[in-house]
């Protein structure tokens, strides 16, 4: 489908080979790290429950300071820490409030981070964001709202196209926004008699469904048409749990019901990505920050925070503006905007000689701007009002000469850099750097003079100044945690600090794309067993048809064994780019390798290749004989080498042998010979394995039962090895001296093996007994 898309549209026909690293890097806005791992616990998310058995690990991912998406963003898409004060604040460059929903403050904000940085999305695309990050096509950004990419020069036809190539993802979404109307419609009944506010309500059921349903799969099928143009990096942004969780809160039925969708659109995502013929793709997903349950101020006290606030001033005869703002809902998103965004609210007493402070409050945390210049002991004095007389559970003096900031509360008042710990969580790893990020960013101009903090401590209540269950902004562990799930193999910068931050996250971004593959030396780590693997990669080309010796490699890794025997690997040849496969895997993985060519013609070679991550010596690599009557068959070989495991010296042999059975009885008959098995330096313990295309029964088997035994010889049956996505014959075996015990043995399940070959990997894990 996506191939006819790209031809329709005019774009370059595929690729033969893959050119280069590839990246779709995933955020779920809001989730918490504690979220995710219940999700993938329960079963909820199935498919990264999936891959994290399949070589992805979950990191902690700190938002740095302050926390919110736009500040997440910035230093992600550009570089620049605590670049955006807030998601909503007073900017003294164009002297108006700015709230990052309003698409013209975000563009202001972004052309400022274009300034300073260079985005990280140049040549690719990214969806629901909201900055664009540089990227040459922007959907449903709020910086640039714009229409941009796939369907811009074939409107409406293109649309009628992609509905037709895409109808039973039509007919799902379809379903699925059924579905979610009837929730929503139960959702709002509920709400209803529970006293909430029914314009509010009602006006959520539209919204619900066109975020969690109608966004999300109109992002999974650009991003897996971006997959399909081989764009350099794809960033999406799925915000439907996000939405739900601040209506209804973090830990809600309806917020976790998201997740759900969410994993099966990641699923299909990843899958593309690993199909695609132009680009060798990785899927990296994360949250840019967690979530907190809270209670609306409003609620608790029965008034706004802004008249709560004004309340407070008024008594000392000043005057208090604040500014309120408007969601953004679907259509906005999507280009349609609403003719008044923003509304400034201004109180009806004029008095003209005093103070007249701004409150910008989202979430659970405010900014109050003073319209003259105000001493320590003066702001002291409305902290200290701001707590008694308006409810305010923390009112803090930002940056106190660059060095700290002053924390009040009902009882006491003290220092953030003395004592942290009473406002942050000392457990937390990013505990110090979360301290120093927290002080730095309230030393900013824009940053407000007084900031006012929904956590009370003392009644374990966290109140949102919105009018919200669910909120974020704050300094709780629980907002400032998401998560960075990656496999295992990425070059990540920044894990030796026990987790991510965003500028981590882009440095290996970087490096992903950027890294020039060469192999570094391996540690060596004192370990008890040995892990064998044998592999036939089938020229690298999968069941899919699609080149991809780094697809290889990612199977490789995702077992991670210390010895790899490989068989039909190309050399030099025209048909696979003339690339050296051997290489290539090694140099991806770490790995040592020897190279064994069965069939060479002048540059061009195909044979079976050894990796190992241990020190290894060759000792022969051969091809192995052929009879006159048998010289129109393929030709056939073997390599042997050493290593030292444990002290102990284990011989090695990996061969690949032929589809004529009269052939492979040759071949093991002299397998059986002093030239290898039978050889005075070939003691035990000894390894055999490789492509025996062969069942366990057959009669090769007796004539190597002399001296090995298979791997799999205590197990009821052979697990099957090929084909590969239903593996039905074992083909494949691991041959071992009685010396030798099996710890594990087991056929590689995950959705990578399944694609990369038409044989599965089979991985014994094994450790040397005395007889």
């Amino acid at each position: 489908r996506a191939q006819i898309l790209l031809r329709f549209f005019g774009f370059p026909p595929r690729m033969k080979y893959r050119q280069g690293k590839g990246l779709v890097l995933i955020q779920i806005d809001s989730l918490p790290k504690t979220e995710l791992d219940e999700a993938v616990f329960s079963g909820r998310m199935k498919f990264l429950g999936n891959l994290l058995r399949q070589g992805y690990r979950s990191h902690a991912f700190y938002t740095g300071m302050p926390c919110s998406t736009a500040s997440v963003q910035a230093e992600l898409f550009y570089g620049l820490k605590s670049a955006v004060p807030a998601f909503g604040f007073f900017d003294y460059i164009t002297d108006r409030p700015l709230v990052m929903f309003n698409p013209q403050d975000a563009a202001e904000i972004e052309s400022r981070l274009e300034k300073d940085g260079k985005g990280l999305f140049a040549g690719g695309s990214a969806y629901s964001d909201i900055f664009t990050g540089g990227a040459r096509e922007s959907h449903f950004c709020i910086s640039n709202l714009g229409t941009a990419g796939l369907l811009k020069n074939r409107y409406p036809l293109g649309f009628v196209i992609l509905a037709l190539l895409h109808f039973f993802s039509l007919i799902r979404t379809v379903f699925l926004m059924i579905c979610e109307l009837y929730l929503a419609i139960f959702d709002f009944v509920s709400g209803v008699i529970d006293g909430k506010d029914f314009r509010k309500e009602l006006k959520f059921i539209p919204s619900r469904v066109a975020i969690c349903i109608v966004l999300r799969e109109l992002i999974t099928i650009g991003a897996q048409i971006d997959v399909a143009r081989g764009l350099p990096i794809i960033h999406l942004n799925l915000v439907g749990y996000h939405e739900q969780s601040h209506r209804r809160g973090p830990n809600s039925r309806f917020a976790r019901w998201t997740l759900k969708g969410i994993d099966g659109a990641i699923k299909r995502i990843w899958k593309a990505a690993h199909r695609s013929t132009v680009r060798d793709y990785d899927v990296w997903i994360y949250s840019d920050h967690g979530q907190e349950d809270t209670v609306p101020y409003e609620k608790k006290f029965e008034k706004t925070v802004q008249t709560a606030v004004s309340e407070v001033f008024e008594q000392s005869n000043e005057l208090i503006r604040y500014h309120t703002y408007e969601k953004l809902g679907f259509l906005a998103r999507a280009g349609i905007q609403r003719k008044k965004l923003l509304t400034r609210v201004l109180t009806p007493i004029a008095i003209d000689e005093t103070i007249r402070p701004l409150l910008i409050a989202l979430g659970p945390i405010g900014h109050i701007y003073l319209d003259k210049k105000a001493s320590l002991e003066e702001k002291q004095t409305i902290a200290k009002k701001l707590v008694e007389d308006a409810n305010i559970p923390v009112v803090i003096i930002p940056c106190i000469e660059g060095k700290t900031a002053q924390v009040w509360t009902r009882n006491e008042y003290y220092y953030i850099s003395e004592n942290a710990q009473k406002i942050m969580d000392p457990s937390a790893p990013y505990y110090k750097e979360m301290m120093r990020d927290f002080i730095n960013s309230t030393c900013r101009l824009d940053v407000g003079d007084l900031l006012i903090y929904g956590w009370d401590e003392k009644k374990n209540v966290y109140y949102s100044f919105a009018n919200e269950n669910g909120s974020h902004g704050g300094l709780r562990r629980s907002e400032t945690e998401g998560f960075a799930f990656l496999p295992k193999s990425s070059a990540v910068t920044g894990l030796e600090k026990g987790y991510m931050r965003p500028l981590d996250l882009r440095n290996s971004v970087l490096n992903l794309l950027n890294r020039q593959q060469t192999p570094k030396a391996k540690t060596l780590i004192e370990k008890e067993t040995l892990k064998i693997m044998t592999y036939n990669v089938h020229g690298c080309v999968g069941v899919d048809g699609a080149l991809a010796p780094a697809r290889i490699a990612k199977v490789i890794s995702e077992y991670q064994p210390d010895i790899v025997a490989m068989q039909e690997l190309d050399v030099g040849r025209s048909r696979s780019g003339k690339q050296d496969q051997a290489k290539i895997i090694a140099n991806i993985l770490n790995m040592q390798h020897q190279f064994n060519p069965t069939m060479k013609l002048e540059e061009e070679a195909f044979g079976d290749a050894i990796l190992s991550a241990l020190p290894i010596q060759l000792i022969k690599a051969n091809p192995l004989a052929r009879k006159p009557r048998f010289s129109f068959l393929e030709p056939r070989g073997a390599i042997w080498i050493s290593f030292f495991f444990n002290d102990i010296t284990v011989q090695f042999i990996n061969t690949h042998l032929g589809l004529n059975s009269n052939e492979r009885l040759l071949h093991a008959e002299e397998l059986m010979t002093r030239h290898w098995l039978e050889n005075p330096d070939c003691v035990n313990p000894v390894i055999m394995c490789g492509d025996f295309n062969a069942l366990p029964g057959s009669p090769i088997f007796k004539i190597f039962r002399k001296k090995l035994v298979s791997a799999q010889a205590g197990l009821n049956r052979h697990h099957g090895t090929w084909f590969g996505r239903w593996p039905v014959l074992c083909l494949d075996h691991i041959l071992i001296s009685p010396d030798i015990e099996v710890v594990n043995i087991e056929v590689a399940d995950s959705y990578l093996a399944r694609l990369a070959s038409d044989h599965r990997p089979l991985i014994a894990e094994m450790k040397f007994k005395k007889l």
